[in-house]
């Protein structure tokens, strides 16, 4: 009953920009991570909400709506 919440990239090339872009791990790393980012991506319909992180306001803003929702349930009432 938890929910759960995906966040997306736009598209795999803009997630490559995010990663080098940090410069945080070198170019074989990002290249791993952009690995697990598939199989991790295939289990989205997994998750009770999906959201597209392509604008940081945006994305925001559909998070405050999920947990405003979140808290409406019976569940989180209790």
């Amino acid at each position: 009953d938890a929910g759960l919440i995906f966040l997306l990239p736009p598209s795999e090339k803009e997630l490559q920009k995010r990663l080098l872009g940090r410069r945080t791990e070198d170019e074989s790393a990002v290249k791993k991570r952009l690995e697990a980012s598939r199989g991790e991506i295939a289990m989205k319909d997994h998750y009770k909400y999906v959201i597209i992180n392509d604008e940081l306001e945006k994305t925001l803003q559909a998070l405050k709506e999920i947990l405003k929702k979140e808290q409406l349930t019976p569940h989180a009432q209790s």
